[in-house]
């Protein structure tokens, strides 16, 4: 049972720190989309996201 729980813990931080991330990168979207309206933002953005994640995943083993 408390396994469960930190478990639950830990996963309700990466989808927290997941969710931030993807609200700031449509927010920047956004922004882009004023200016230019291509989907280029999206692919810069989205390595940093993947790469984010695997940092988080090393550190926490």
């Amino acid at each position: 049972m408390d396994s469960q729980q930190a478990m639950t813990l830990c996963l309700d931080r990466e989808v927290t720190s997941i969710r931030h991330s993807v609200t700031t990168g449509l927010m920047l979207l956004r922004k882009a989309k004023h200016i230019d309206d291509s989907f280029e933002p999206c692919l810069i953005f989205l390595p940093y996201l993947t790469g984010k994640n695997k940092q988080h995943g090393r550190r926490h083993r």
